[in-house]
C-alpha cells in the first residue's frame, strides 16, 4: 500500500517507482491494463477494466488508441491524482 501521510513531493514519487516496478511484471517499462488490475488486486483493491479506464480518464491521461500501457510518468500522475485527490 502507498502508506498514509507520505510527503507528496519527496516520498510519493519514490513509492510510485517501487509500485510501478512491482506492477510492471513483464519488465516492458509500461503497466498494461491487466498488470494494473492484478497489481491493484494484490493491494486489496479489486477493480474492473472499465474502472481502471475511468481512473485513467479522470486523471487526464491520454494513452492513445494503440498504446494502452501506462509509462512511469503517467503512472505517477495517476497515483498522485488518487492520493491527493482531484481538484474538481
Amino acid at each position: 500500500k502507498l502508506g498514509a501521510g507520505l510527503d507528496v513531493e519527496f516520498q510519493l514519487p519514490i513509492r510510485c517507482r517501487e509500485i510501478f516496478n512491482e506492477f510492471d511484471s513483464d519488465g516492458s517499462g509500461k503497466i498494461g491494463m491487466d498488470e494494473l488490475q492484478e497489481g491493484m488486486a494484490s493491494m486489496g483493491v479489486n477493480v474492473t477494466q472499465e474502472e481502471v479506464l475511468q481512473m485513467i480518464d479522470e486523471a487526464g491521461i491520454d494513452q492513445g488508441d494503440d498504446d494502452p500501457g501506462l509509462d512511469f510518468q503517467s503512472w505517477k500522475n495517476l497515483v498522485t491524482n488518487i492520493y491527493v485527490g482531484a481538484d474538481e
